[in-house]
């Protein structure tokens, strides 16, 4: 082969790799494009939203509440160990001024040892694990489910690569298409083949695997040999801090569940996991969108001061607004929404649910702060704030347990607003702003929210709903218009809030549905 054809093939396979890399096209019109973005992926999510929907009801309907709560004691387990097969590299891609094919070599193969590491030791946990819960069918949940481990690197440095061109078209599609085969394959399973509480194990292999077969479609970027690992080093400090939050969050987020399953059984714990899955669909419908376009955007706009803090309280409003409306249409919505959901059967998680959903708004408080951490490169101050939260949390879930699912559905409740004001004095210091100008962000939501679901109170006498379809739409629909309204009510006062219903309007009108997108 001539030495001048190589060297031509060469180049385009570099010039190709650069284009992975280029962000230029940010340079300009990086609003507009976060504005597209977010609104973009509001819909895949609202998409995927309705297929966990579906797959709930479904599967809550062909399988018992000990078959959820027998998974539910295995990712206590995987959940834990599966923190480190991400070990945070795939977001400092993304958060990264410059990166380069050395680099993103270096940490796809350091991501990708740790997974294996990680998925040999789960191996040799399962056993102890099933010790714990006094039930020997976790051992092999544990084994199945951490097969999946190696898959997490395997489309990590796709996706952010993605993400940090703000290519969401591609990502979206990745995601709504893996989570349909996932839901397709764990309804098939529980209702064709009687798998039991296999078909949800089922369906989280066959998810991930189809994602990571669709990431490297959307994206066919190719990792180098592997060789010197030295080039991600840089990447370590800030994915080892981000890594230590997630464990601090994750610890908070699971404790609930491993002592409710260490103090009762697993059907109450069954109860549990199925009113927190409720919950936790929504808040991912709105936080995930948001989060997936505005880090990438604000860690853009990381040196520009200004422009950062403009876009900054720009997405704590948007967060806020969703948090107060979401809280109030599904705490005084909750016996419908879960005997729409799950079934009457699954009366007593509805109390659970109406607990859980106070802790929304300082829950979305928390998702925010996390845009403002990652994006100025601030993980340990983020790894330091999360674990004290995970202590509070810990400390409350272990008061509560006594008295059951409710008991620490509403010491996390409590818990969520107690740590809520350090979290704002932290966010406001590490981002050169004052308390007040944080506060700022949040309070009208917070207070139309507080106003409206008083005013339902004091005329309905009845906090948890129920009733027909057509009575819980009206219902949410008046709930909806007097939220609105407060916030109507605010704009002549707040320049804010002014700007983003111009903003919104705009968006409206001309919606650049994939332009700059694919």
């Amino acid at each position: 082969m001539p030495s001048w054809f190589r060297r031509s093939a060469s180049q385009a396979v570099e010039e190709r790799r650069a284009a992975v890399f280029d962000t230029s096209h940010l340079e300009t019109g990086i609003g507009r494009r976060t504005a597209n973005s977010a609104a973009i992926t509001m819909v895949s999510s609202a998409i995927i939203f309705g297929v966990q929907i579906a797959q709930l009801a479904i599967l809550s309907r062909l399988l018992s509440p000990e078959d959820f709560g027998l998974v539910g004691m295995a990712v206590v387990a995987t959940g834990f160990v599966r923190l480190f097969a991400d070990i945070g590299l795939s977001t400092a891609t993304i958060q990264r001024d410059e990166i380069d094919q050395k680099f993103v070599t270096a940490v796809f193969y350091i991501d990708l040892l740790v997974a294996f590491g990680l998925m040999l030791l789960c191996f040799a946990i399962a056993p102890l694990s099933a010790e714990i819960f006094s039930e020997p069918r976790v051992t092999m949940l544990i084994v199945a489910i951490a097969l999946t481990f190696p898959l997490v690197p395997l489309r990590g440095q796709h996706q952010a690569l993605l993400a940090r061109r703000m290519l969401f078209v591609r990502v979206n599609a990745t995601k709504v298409i893996a989570n349909l085969c996932g839901a397709t394959a764990a309804i098939l399973a529980a209702w064709l083949w009687q798998f039991g509480y296999w078909s949800i194990v089922l369906g989280i292999v066959v998810q991930d695997v189809a994602l990571v077969l669709l990431s490297w479609i959307a994206l066919p970027w190719m990792p180098s040999r592997p060789g010197s690992l030295a080039a991600g080093r840089s990447a370590i400090g800030f994915g080892v801090n981000l890594l230590g939050a997630n464990l601090a969050g994750w610890l908070w987020k699971q404790a609930d569940r491993a002592l409710i399953g260490w103090r009762w059984d697993a059907s109450e714990l069954g109860y549990y996991t199925r009113a927190y899955s409720v919950l936790m669909v929504p808040l991912n419908l709105v936080s995930g969108p948001l989060g997936t376009a505005v880090i990438p955007a604000l860690s853009r706009l990381q040196n520009k001061h200004e422009e950062w803090t403009g876009l900054m309280q720009t997405s704590a409003r948007a967060m806020a607004f969703f948090a107060g409306l979401l809280t109030l249409v599904l705490a005084l919505n909750a016996n419908f929404i879960i005997e729409l959901l799950l079934g009457p059967e699954w009366s007593y998680s509805a109390t659970i649910f109406v607990l859980l959903a106070l802790s929304l708004y300082p829950s979305f408080i928390w998702e925010h702060a996390r845009f403002v951490f990652i994006s100025l490169g601030r993980t340990d101050t983020m790894r330091n704030y999360a674990f004290g939260a995970a202590i509070a949390h810990v400390a409350a879930f272990a008061a509560g347990v006594q008295w059951g699912a409710v008991g620490v559905a509403a010491s996390l409740a409590i818990a969520s607003v107690v740590v809520t004001p350090a979290l704002a004095y932290i966010v406001a210091r590490i981002s050169r702003c004052s308390v007040m100008t944080i506060a700022a962000q949040f309070a009208p939501s917070f207070l139309a929210m507080v106003i409206v679901g008083g005013v339902y109170l004091a005329i309905q006498f009845e906090p948890q709903g129920g009733g027909s379809f057509a009575g819980a739409v009206g219902k949410s629909i008046a709930i909806t218009l007097g939220y609105c309204a407060i916030h109507l009510a605010i704009l002549p006062f707040s320049k804010g809030w002014r700007e983003d219903a111009i903003r919104l309007r705009h968006l409206a009108r001309g919606l650049s549905w994939g332009k700059g997108q694919a």
